[in-house]
């Protein structure tokens, strides 16, 4: 099988229900650890580690059935990256499900991501059901009145978790977009690497060196550059975002929308980066655990830039590679644009009006609220777990209902199909843990 069949192969196996199922089902019962904090979780880590065994696991067996090694398989993706023909595109999407398990700032803005996903899928059922029971609770003008409130309180609470979610979307494209050039560099590393020890045996070693150290630093500041201007433009849309949304959202007369256009000024683009000392000290609560490469990488990290010292001394590092720091929070970001475009006192009625409600609601209110929403949670995934396995039992009975069309396909199609029932077998084990 040459190098663009295996990667047709596995891209089709990775959109699978072989595949999406087990990998669904875990993100959705974990990401609920996972929130926006500055602060990250030794408990996040462990959870990285579970779905990289997991994903390591099920793709080592379906490579094995094709009769390729893993090895081969992730060469094929390197050399694919390395072409400008379609190959290239494929691997490019291979690589950006190696990036969600190996790399962990990655993994962690796509499992907030979901999280909130979940929340609002939650909520909108839970409105929805609200909606529909109102015209048969609301006898007497007070029901009327505290039911109007608290849906009232649901959808600000929609909107802000919205919000949420579209600033994460944007995050999680940086976090990408971060590791994608940390693997471009990294195969510059390897270049010219291999490129000195050719020269080396022209000019001498000494002289080899010497040039492969400037190609190396040259090549270490690009990446920096790269980065710093990924992170500035990710801070600018997020601010763009952020204050469209907030002029939406807040109640202001028409007179004050001229500080709209103030908004991109230095003042609200300044304040993540004076904030960047304390984020820096909230990241050494814990030591982070010692991390093996990645089990994909067969003790070749495929990232390696970023468990070397590159960032060692700079006291960043956690979990699999150094966090992101120049990106507020969602919290941050929203608190300084909401100053920005209409200062301290109309910041506090926009940003702070749904607190200064939910205020009026009652503990055991808030208590109810939180434990109907546990429980919509909970419905929604046990949906789309029935879900998921309804549609990998279509997906194994198409494969076994499909004729023959030879000698040759159907010895193909009962590989494929042997394949498939021993992978099932497996989902469903890993399912039921």
């Amino acid at each position: 099988m040459d190098e663009r069949g295996i990667l047709e192969s596995i891209l089709q196996f990775t959109h699978s229900p072989m595949w999406r199922t087990p990998v669904d089902n875990f993100i959705d019962e974990r990401c609920a650890l996972f929130t926006d904090d500055e602060e990250m979780k030794v408990e996040q880590t462990e959870v990285h580690m579970q779905f990289r065994k997991i994903t390591d696991d099920i793709l080592s067996k379906y490579v094995k059935e094709l009769g390729i090694t893993l090895e081969d398989a992730l060469n094929a993706v390197v050399n694919s990256m390395d072409t400008a023909s379609q190959t290239n595109r494929l691997g490019k999407k291979f690589m950006q499900e190696i990036f969600y398990i190996e790399d962990f700032p990655t993994f962690h803005k796509m499992m907030v991501r979901r999280n909130i996903e979940l929340d609002i899928l939650a909520q909108c059922e839970i409105s929805q059901k609200r909606e529909n029971s109102g015209a048969k609770t609301a006898n007497d003008e007070e029901e009327a009145m505290r039911l109007a409130i608290e849906a009232s309180l649901n959808d600000e609470e929609k909107t802000r978790r919205l919000m949420e979610l579209e600033d994460l979307q944007l995050q999680e494209a940086l976090a990408l977009s971060i590791a994608a050039e940390h693997e471009r560099a990294r195969n510059t590393f390897e270049k010219i690497s291999q490129e000195a020890v050719e020269e080396a045996k022209v000019v001498g070693k000494a002289a080899a060196e010497e040039t492969k150290l400037k190609k190396l630093t040259a090549a270490e500041e690009e990446k920096e550059k790269t980065i710093v201007k990924l992170e500035e433009r990710a801070l600018e849309v997020r601010q763009q975002a952020m204050l469209q949304r907030l002029t939406a959202t807040m109640v202001v007369e028409p007179t004050p929308v001229a500080p709209k256009k103030e908004a991109p000024a230095p003042a609200p683009a300044k304040a993540p980066a004076e904030s960047k000392p304390a984020a820096t000290a909230a990241k050494a609560p814990t030591a982070p655990p010692a991390v093996p490469p990645g089990p994909l990488s067969r003790g070749r990290p495929i990232m390696p830039s970023l468990h070397t010292d590159h960032g060692a001394d700079s006291g960043k590092k956690f979990g699999f590679s150094k966090l992101p720091t120049h990106q507020p929070s969602f919290k941050q970001l929203e608190a300084t644009m909401a100053k920005g475009i209409a200062g301290a006192s109309s910041a506090g009625g926009g940003a702070a009006g749904a607190g200064a409600a939910s205020s009026k609601v009652e503990d055991e209110e808030l208590a109810r609220r939180a434990e109907h929403m546990r429980k919509q949670r909970e419905l929604i995934l046990q949906k789309n777990r029935e879900t998921r396995e309804e549609e990998l039992r279509n997906y194994m009975n198409t494969k076994t209902t499909n004729p023959a069309d030879s000698s040759v396909g159907r010895v193909e199609r009962q590989m494929t199909l042997d394949l498939a029932q021993r992978l099932r077998n497996d989902i469903l084990d890993e399912t039921k843990k």
